[in-house]
Formats: C-alpha cells, sequence, structure tokens
C-alpha cells in the first residue's frame, strides 16, 4: 500500500497533466513557485491542507479525491469506453433517424428512396469530427476527410445527370486545409509536450 505522500503525489501529477498544465501555471493559481509544486509531485512533502483543498478546487475533484489512492490505468479505460460510446450513440441516432424517413418515403409513398442512406456517411462524420476536435486531432483529421469526400460523392450522386466529376476538384483545397491544420495541431501538441517536461 503507497504512503499518503505517494498518493497525494500521484494524484496532483495526474490532475496536473490531465488538465494540460505545467506546474509553474498550477504554482501560479495557488500562489506558490513551481519548485514547490514539484517538491509535492515528487513526493518529498504534502501540502498543508488548505492548500489541498486549493488544489481540488482547482481541478473541480472533492478533497477525499486527493487524498484517495487511484487506479489512473482503469479511469482512463473507463473515460475512453465512455467517450467511445457516446459517439456510437450519436451516429447511432443519425442513421435512426435517416431510416425512419426512409420508411416514410416508402410507405408514404410507395418509393424506394434509398439515396436518403447516402446521407448518413458525411452526416456521421462531421459529428464524430466535431466531437473528437479537441480530443484527438487524429480521428478529427480522418472524420474531416471522410466528411469532405463522401459529401462530395453525395452530390455528386444526387445530381448525376447534371454534374461531372470535375465536382471532386473542390475537395483538393478543402482536403489541403485539413492537412495543414492537422499539422499544425500536431505541431502544437508537441512543443506542449516538450514545455510540460521542462
Amino acid at each position: 500500500m503507497k504512503t499518503l505522500k505517494e498518493v497525494v503525489s500521484e494524484n496532483i501529477v495526474n490532475l496536473r497533466k490531465r488538465n494540460n498544465l505545467t506546474q509553474a501555471e498550477l504554482g501560479k493559481k495557488i500562489n506558490y513557485s513551481d519548485k514547490a509544486i514539484s517538491r509535492w509531485e515528487n513526493g518529498e512533502v504534502v501540502p498543508d491542507l488548505e492548500t489541498l483543498q486549493d488544489i481540488a478546487d482547482i481541478f473541480d475533484v472533492s478533497l477525499t479525491e486527493l487524498l484517495e489512492e487511484r487506479d489512473e490505468k482503469r479511469e482512463r479505460a473507463n473515460r475512453i469506453k465512455t467517450e467511445v460510446l457516446s459517439q456510437i450513440f450519436f451516429v447511432l441516432e443519425i442513421w435512426t433517424i435517416i431510416s425512419a424517413v426512409y420508411a416514410y418515403f416508402n410507405v408514404a409513398y410507395g418509393k424506394d428512396y434509398w439515396e436518403v442512406f447516402l446521407i448518413g456517411v458525411p452526416m456521421s462524420s462531421v459529428i464524430l469530427f466535431f466531437y473528437n476536435q479537441k480530443k484527438n486531432g487524429t480521428l478529427s483529421f480522418v472524420y474531416g476527410t471522410i466528411f469532405v469526400w463522401s459529401f462530395l460523392t453525395c452530390i455528386f450522386l444526387y445530381l448525376l445527370p447534371i454534374i461531372t466529376w470535375y465536382l471532386f476538384i473542390i475537395g483538393v483545397p478543402l482536403q489541403g486545409i485539413l492537412i495543414i491544420k492537422y499539422l499544425f495541431k500536431f505541431r502544437r501538441r508537441k512543443l506542449l509536450r516538450i514545455n510540460r517536461r521542462k
């Protein structure tokens, strides 16, 4: 079993990193130096009760959570599972609505309007794009790419006799924008990681 110093130090490190704060930034919020934060995180000393309460308030957790031993791996796995399930739920909602529209046209008008299912891919990908924009840059890039090309494909298929394949040329600059945005985010994340280590 871990000592109180070890538990508190681990919890402060995990909460600080989860909230993308450097030691200096955390120190500034509670009027302590980054050296003091470093000593707490290394388990050299434990902050006093009042300071622990300030830290708990900053991270919006209870004081008990700072003092209890936590299984960070299990908590992270549960967070990821929850996020994945909520994304699946959003996508299922979209496909349920599309299926209902298809059924309505089929029953009410006797029309096999299968093209409505084409809209499901760009709609799903745009929801997933915005959902992952801040959390996962790579997934956001993938969903953005799927949206651009599936949306252009929908337009192309709906307007097939009128429009030609030249429509897809529009996708090239849009894809370029997504690539540039992804590269900037990737570089910024890399710089943040380097700064956090200092």
